[in-house]
């Protein structure tokens, strides 16, 4: 498994190295119809695909942002959001399957793996992430320690988690696929998101 912390660290090095190269001091102030930033764009997402297409999982780290979000009929809402630039966002939101979310909730872990209005969150893995009962998985407790963080996160994606752990308020969103996606065949892609605000 490859591991990228954090996203937002590897565009900003892609972006120094990219400036080193090519001799400017930034891509915004070159009036050159965007040929510079493309070069940037270039020298961040060569190394990226390569992690996506060389076979092992791939997990990119990002800390958080707060993003207000319009909506068609005005109305206005904060959102939690991964901390990266607009080139980076576009590129990990191309190409991430599966965006959980860690935080510090009530003295406790968790691990969200389910968007609601606030949080960003979601998965495209089928047939697992379902309690016992069929529901799917909210969020995922972490425990005490790395040990019993895995456990509880194999234990939920087995299907073995006995509660959802979804509040009565939230309805939990599923990722819906375009018609005519075929189920995924390449290393899965994740991004989680550290927070630690209590």
């Amino acid at each position: 498994m490859h591991c990228v912390d954090t996203g937002g660290v590897a565009y900003d090095l892609a972006l120094d190295y990219a400036c080193q190269t090519y001799g400017f001091d930034h891509p915004g102030g070159q009036n050159d119809y965007g040929q510079s930033w493309n070069k940037v764009k270039k020298e961040f997402v060569i190394p990226m695909r390569w992690l996506l297409t060389c076979g092992t999982p791939l997990v990119v780290l990002a800390h958080e942002k707060e993003k207000e979000i319009e909506t068609r009929s005005g109305r206005k809402f904060v959102k939690m959001c991964p901390n990266f630039s607009k080139g980076a966002d576009e590129f990990f939101t191309s190409q991430i399957d599966n965006v959980f979310y860690y935080l510090y909730e009530k003295n406790q872990r968790w691990l969200q793996i389910e968007g609601d209005e606030y949080i960003t969150a979601g998965h495209r893995i089928r047939n697992h992430f379902l309690t016992s009962s069929g529901e799917r998985v909210f969020k995922v407790p972490m425990g005490n320690s790395e040990e019993e963080a895995f456990m509880n996160l194999m234990t939920a994606f087995n299907n073995e988690q006995e509660c959802s752990y979804a509040p009565e308020t939230t309805t939990t969103t599923t990722t819906t696929e375009k018609k005519g996606d075929t189920p995924q065949t390449k290393a899965p892609v994740t991004a989680v998101r550290k927070s630690f605000k209590k």
